[in-house]
């Protein structure tokens, strides 16, 4: 009896591992459409950093897609419409680097916005302020080598709600750039925000920003090593 338990969490371990390399219990629930047409043609063959894009959102996803992006970062920019020619128009005249700063603007205000360490320091708004900062200096930045990697369309028919019997185009835009230059540019960037933070705050806004760092790097690592020691816990107490 006990081996059998013993197996069945192994295999429930494979199952549940499985699952979350595909991205598929973080992935957002589908939306009610059918696609009716893509880039290439109906029946085309979906390029793999669109169908990871597609399936999951996630930018680590796009990046392990494909090895020639391996120390690349990856940023997918999407637009929706009813004018195809119009989405093309404006695939071939996106400001790039300054979606990809936005992007990052981003990423940084939510990270700080969500940060423990920043809520228990007693110091959130200083922090927020320094964030702030941050981005406003990361705004003004110059992107250098960031590149244009491919596009893909599709065109949705909307299968039920509102919009049911409705058809869409989504447009959808692959840039890369080398991991290290956007990691050099957060570096110079943070410096100087953490140069105008007041003495008091220094230290929390220097653990905050670190701390992002490192989520940058081991954001699915700390997912795969805490379902790894659960599943290890769950193993020997069974035995």
């Amino acid at each position: 009896m006990m081996k059998s338990k013993k197996i069945f969490i192994m295999v429930l371990s494979i199952a549940i591992i499985s699952v979350i390399s595909n991205g598929s219990v973080f992935a957002a629930p589908a939306e009610k459409y059918k696609v009716v047409d893509k880039s290439g043609g109906k029946k085309a063959k979906d390029p793999s950093w669109f169908s990871a894009w597609l399936k999951t959102h996630s930018r680590t996803k796009v990046e392990k897609s494909d090895k020639d992006f391996e120390g690349k970062e990856a940023f997918v920019i999407e637009q929706e419409g009813e004018d195809l020619d119009f989405l093309k128009m404006w695939a071939n005249n996106i400001n790039s680097s300054s979606e990809v700063i936005r992007y990052l603007s981003q990423e940084v205000e939510n990270f700080v916005a969500g940060s423990e360490l920043a809520s228990q320091s007693g110091k959130q708004q200083e922090v927020e302020r320094a964030a702030k900062s941050l981005t406003t200096s990361l705004s003004k930045a110059r992107l250098v080598g960031l590149r244009k990697e491919g596009d893909w369309w599709i065109k949705r028919q909307y299968t039920s709600g509102p919009n049911k019997g409705q058809f869409t185009y989504s447009y959808y835009v692959l840039y890369l750039i080398d991991k290290k230059k956007i990691d050099d540019l957060l570096d110079i960037e943070m410096k100087k925000a953490k140069g105008e933070a007041t003495t008091e705050t220094q230290e929390v806004v220097d653990q905050v920003f670190d701390e992002y760092l490192s989520s940058r790097i081991n954001s699915l690592l700390s997912i795969y090593s805490t379902l790894f020691f659960l599943l290890l816990n769950i193993f020997f107490s069974l035995s």
